[in-house]
């Protein structure tokens, strides 16, 4: 009968002498920056005179005698490295014996069926497994193929392939400038035999893969902290079976390749959007369980990846309504606006009534009580998130995904149109709010085209501005009534007077700017702006509530 569990304590030199390691599909790719290995440098080299170093514990599963890293790949590799730097330096110091001992134990095994030497580390990323081998082919050569340096700062942003030659130029270069402050001859000795001897593992190994990965989920013991996308992904690739595990990890990297060039963060808001859409509110802190207990094993898998994949092409336009995709113009405006004003929390809405017969009615009346809802000043609470998510459950739910449904369940958030234009006229928004209330406004259209950078017509800082006091600015400064839409997204220099606006900035308004066709003020004062709001607020409610 094979042994359920193996837990036991090891150095690194016989783990590697007497291991291959695999990183499987559905592991994450090597995460670490210049910072983490500055980090595993300093610790080795702060306890290379002790007696012995603990870095941590390994979860692995074995199949068909390959140890398949479960947790502890970022060390694993970063460690390679190191070994790397010595079995280089011990070359170019013509220490043969040491090198020979280096390349065999860390860096190469033999496959005794094939007679081939193959690397002890296979790595999950294709082109980072290509790299790393060809960096250690490299062998004696002691120019590494990173010639220049990184910055920390720069490397979270490197693809795999860089951060392995970034950290193997880094490992390098450090080794080098100890052993030239020590006698290298001897030093390098001593970090041989720490390296070899003295630095330790604690290893779980299981053969249940999901039993391994259960204590890997409660078990973080040093780098990145895994983000939510990393474990789901882990999950989906670990609950598919050997012959879709392959497809399975294409399948989700189509998914995140959508969502590069400055959109990686909303990958996991999109895979909680989903969810959302069709299950109801569900917290950002239960979505790995909320997923792990209702897509098991291979068809809970395949409707999982098949639920993120139907709906990928709106979710890109709602995030960026310039990309190409199924949505319409009026859609697509919508999409603008909802961002320009932050609300994400609405676009499990937005997914469900894009199902609809009637899309854009019903975008239209979702984005109407949101707007209602942010100037009267009580928008983006927890709960009021959960009765949006609710609502767009209700949609999905739904026959033809009935907008009406959902927007019936929110009726009651509804303010007055009197509240409404109360609000309107008197509340302080920020610019962005205020650029599409006025745009808005201004084209006497819900959905604006929002092409002008809004500006204060007399600034918190001024010069000279009779009639308009720094007391007056604090009440009404920042209301919809002191602003102006200018086609400049700096304002002009000199134009923080009376006379400099009328010189400076008026003449840089928009098409549509109420106050170009008003022509240079004679004044503008505390008065002036509460009735240029009144006026824009009866517009406003008008535009809003029709």
């Amino acid at each position: 009968m094979s042994q359920l569990l193996n837990a036991s304590s090891t150095t690194a030199g016989p783990l590697f002498a007497s291991s291959r390691f695999v990183v499987p599909e559905y592991q994450r790719e090597y995460a670490w920056g210049l910072q983490e290995v500055a980090d595993f440098w300093a610790d080795l080299k702060a306890a290379l005179d002790g007696d012995t170093y603990f870095m941590g514990l390994l979860i692995f599963t074995r199949e068909e005698g390959v140890r398949h890293v479960v947790d502890g790949q970022q060390r694993l590799l970063t460690l390679t490295l190191l070994a790397d730097a010595l079995r280089r330096t011990s070359t170019q110091l013509g220490r043969r014996a040491l090198t020979e001992r280096i390349e065999s134990t860390f860096l190469y095994a033999m496959n005794y069926d094939s007679d081939a030497v193959e690397p002890r580390l296979q790595l999950t990323d294709r082109a980072g497994n290509t790299t790393l081998r060809a960096a250690l082919k490299a062998g004696d050569d002691p120019e590494l193929v990173v010639t220049t340096d990184v910055s920390s700062e720069d490397s979270a942003s490197l693809s795999v392939s860089d951060r392995i030659l970034a950290s193997q130029r880094y490992l390098f270069t450090q080794l080098g400038k100890d052993l030239a402050e020590n006698d290298s001859f001897k030093r390098l000795g001593q970090w041989s035999e720490f390296i070899l001897e003295k630095l330790y593992f604690a290893v779980f190994e299981h053969p249940d893969r999901n039993a391994a990965y259960k204590v890997f989920e409660v078990v973080n013991t040093r780098g990145k902290e895994l983000t939510t996308a990393d474990l789901v992904k882990s999950y989906v690739l670990s609950e598919s079976g050997p012959a879709l595990r392959e497809a399975n990890y294409r399948r989700w990297i189509a998914l995140t390749d959508k969502f590069k060039g400055g959109y990686e963060t909303q990958f996991v808001q999109y895979i909680r959007h989903i969810i959302t859409e069709r299950h109801g509110y569900v917290l950002p802190s239960d979505l790995y369980k909320f997923i792990s207990e209702r897509y098991v094993g291979n068809n809970g898998v395949d409707r999982l990846l098949e639920e993120l994949t139907v709906q990928l092409s709106t979710y890109e336009q709602i995030m960026d309504p310039t990309s190409g995709g199924l949505q319409e113009n009026r859609a697509l405006q919508v999409f603008a606006a909802m961002d320009l004003l932050g609300l994400r929390t609405v676009r499990p809405m937005l997914l469900a009534l894009s199902e609809s017969s009637e899309p854009v009615a019903g975008m239209i009346e979702l984005l109407k009580l949101v707007v209602r809802r942010i100037v009267v000043g009580n928008f983006g609470t927890g709960s009021v998130e959960r009765r949006f998510s609710d609502a767009a459950k209700a949609v999905f739910d739904s026959p033809d995904h009935t907008w009406q449904v959902g927007l019936d369940l929110l009726s009651d958030l509804n303010p007055s149109e009197s509240d409404f234009q109360n609000r309107l006229e008197e509340r302080a928004f920020n610019k962005d709010v205020l650029a599409f209330l006025r745009s808005s406004i201004s084209q006497q259209t819900v959905t604006p085209v929002v092409d002008g950078h809004l500006h204060f017509v007399r600034p918190r800082v001024v010069s000279d501005w009779a009639g308009f006091s720094d007391e007056d600015f604090r009440v009404v400064g920042s209301t919809l009534g002191n602003t102006f839409l200018s086609t400049l997204d700096r304002r002009p220099k000199g134009s923080n007077t009376l006379a400099g606006y009328n010189a400076q900035l008026l003449p840089t308004a928009v098409d549509y700017e109420p106050l170009k066709a008003r022509g240079a003020l004679a004044k503008w004062s505390e008065a002036d702006v509460r009735r240029e709001g009144a006026e824009l607020a009866e517009r406003g409610a008008d535009i809003w509530y029709d």
